[in-house]
């Protein structure tokens, strides 16, 4: 069964305070948003961040890198350089030298659709080891790092698929896309408008683009959605939702998190709910980021069954379903 053999993760020293990052934010709103602080930063790159936590991955998974077959990154922030391939620079640093390589960009739910895509491909038997890989900088894409109630930290994370693995198995998965809310958010700037044009600051970052839309059509459906695709990835796999041990949600406000769960009727001590106050929302490196923290901290244990869910912006729901 293909499985993660190896799990790595960069997570910064510093943090940012919520506060300062959002001055004037009430005591009410600072508790929806949920987090006190964020990670933070300041010297390494997006790519450089990736590569730290790429090589604690393989590391964990005590492989030589040039055994890698395929790289993928699924960095959603903008990355260092607009047009590159950060996957290429992922390779070069590590000396994977045998790994194909391309980047994904499926939003914040990026990391598990290349998990599931990987999966794909070790299975038809064109890769035996896959590394999955990405790290999220903000400031130069979110103003202020914050869009209504989610405020962004930053970090890595990387995990190593292989074919029979005996670690954290893949058990199932499942997705909901919904194209026709891409309109809801996005980055103004494009060919349509091009970054030399006369615009206004807000065209260069990322934003809620149509809130009424979002309001009145996604936000009712949003919980339901999260609650589908995991209900569906345990059917697949031929579980109970009572049978899943562990939740691990992306690191949002506590709103929608405490949402979510009573919708499961899953107890937050059984989720990554403690660490959202100090992490902000890590993009598509957050879930794993969070899964990283809970092993070393001992909350998730061999053969427990972990239960994954993201979503991003186009939008997608998706779960991601593993046996520690």
């Amino acid at each position: 069964m293909v499985g993660i053999s190896g799990i790595g993760a960069y997570i910064p020293d510093e943090k940012i305070a919520v506060r300062d990052l959002c001055p004037g934010v009430s005591d009410y709103e600072l508790s929806r948003i949920g987090a006190e602080s964020v990670l933070y930063e300041p010297k390494l790159t997006a790519t450089e961040m990736a590569v730290k936590a790429a090589e604690a991955a393989i590391a964990d998974a005590y492989m030589d890198p040039e055994d890698i077959g395929l790289i993928i990154n699924t960095q959603a922030s903008l990355h260092d350089y607009l047009l590159w391939v950060v996957s290429a620079e992922v390779q070069d640093k590590l000396k994977a030298h045998n790994a194909d390589f391309f980047d994904m960009y499926q939003g914040c739910s990026g990391f598990v659709t290349a998990i599931i895509t990987a999966e794909s491909f070790i299975k038809s038997g064109n890769y035996d080891k896959v590394l999955i890989n990405s790290a999220e900088k903000w400031d130069a894409s979110i103003r202020k790092r914050n869009i209504g109630r989610l405020v962004y930290g930053e970090c890595g994370a990387a995990v190593i698929l292989e074919a029979d693995s005996e670690r954290n198995q893949i058990l199932s998965h499942h997705t909901i896309s919904r194209g026709d809310f891409n309109d809801i958010s996005r980055m103004r700037i494009g060919t349509i408008n091009p970054p030399d044009g006369d615009y206004p600051d807000n065209y260069y970052n990322f934003d809620i683009t149509n809130i009424e839309k979002s309001r009145n059509e996604m936000v009712p459906i949003n919980v339901e959605n999260f609650y589908t695709v995991g209900e569906k990835a345990a059917e697949k796999a031929g579980l109970k939702l009572s049978d899943i041990d562990y939740i691990i949600f992306p690191s949002v406000g506590f709103g929608l998190f405490e949402k979510v769960m009573t919708r499961y009727g899953h107890d937050l001590k059984q989720t990554n709910f403690s660490y959202i106050s100090q992490n902000g929302d890590c993009g598509s490196a957050d879930v794993f980021m969070n899964y990283y923290k809970m092993i070393n901290d001992g909350k998730i244990k061999s053969g427990d069954n972990v239960l994954f869910l993201v979503q991003g912006a186009g939008f997608t729901w998706g779960s991601l379903l593993i046996r520690a």
